[in-house]
């Protein structure tokens, strides 16, 4: 039981994954979490983006023990349907009724301008998700070359850590 309006619908994803309705609509679980993460976002407290000028003021010594400190906006989501299309259907009403599951990993952060959902990678994401565990970019490396069999050379991981201070998730 909640007193506030704005977590209302923290159960319909979970309800709507035991409803018959998954039948005809088996995305519609998977939908509903992405909406949900969104109204999590919006509401979470915004810290703001890390100024990429402060990166310069790290010894390069010290790069691999660097750990990160995300925004409380930022949420993850793993899907076995396109989510992202089928929450713009409108602008792509192709995307409205997909036949078959398509994995999907979105990253969802809450901006000056407002809620922002993006898809990544698998490899983004589980860097993503290291990341947010507080591990450190060594930690990050050796967790990935262990478990994914992926090559994380040093300018990938850059190339990943770049792509998230130009959207501003860090």
């Amino acid at each position: 039981n909640t007193y506030n309006l704005a977590e209302v619908g923290a159960h319909l994803p979970d309800f709507i994954g035991r409803h018959e309705v998954l039948a005809e609509f088996p995305f519609l679980e998977d939908l509903a979490r992405l909406e949900w993460s969104m109204i999590e976002s919006f509401f979470a407290p915004w810290s703001g983006a890390l100024d990429p000028a402060e990166l310069t003021k790290v010894p390069e010594a010290q790069w691999p023990q660097m750990k990160f400190k995300f925004d409380q906006s930022l949420r993850l989501l793993e899907s076995s349907w396109p989510v992202i299309g089928l929450a713009n259907q409108n602008k792509n009403p192709q995307c409205m009724n997909p036949k078959m599951p398509q994995k999907a990993w979105v990253v969802i952060w809450r901006s000056q301008d407002g809620v922002v959902m993006d898809a990544m990678d698998e490899l983004d994401c589980e860097v993503l998700k290291l990341a947010m565990k507080g591990k450190s970019l060594e930690e990050i490396g050796n967790c990935i070359s262990e478990h994914m069999i992926a090559d994380l050379s040093p300018h990938r991981i850059s190339g990943i850590f770049g792509t998230w201070l130009s959207k501003k998730i860090l």
